[in-house]
């Protein structure tokens, strides 16, 4: 039973470290959409 304990606490441990990627991943695909948007205007504005 100690080997399973070892192994909840283990796949805990992963999945808070997936649920801080995840945050970090969709930090980053908000700021590529900002950036996008903002290329996009500037390409806009160009002759």
């Amino acid at each position: 039973m100690r080997c399973l304990s070892i192994v909840n606490r283990q796949s805990s441990i992963v999945n808070r470290q997936s649920s801080i990627v995840n945050r970090q991943s969709s930090i980053v695909n908000r700021q590529l959409s900002i950036v996008n948007r903002q290329s996009s205007i500037v390409g806009c504005y160009q002759p």
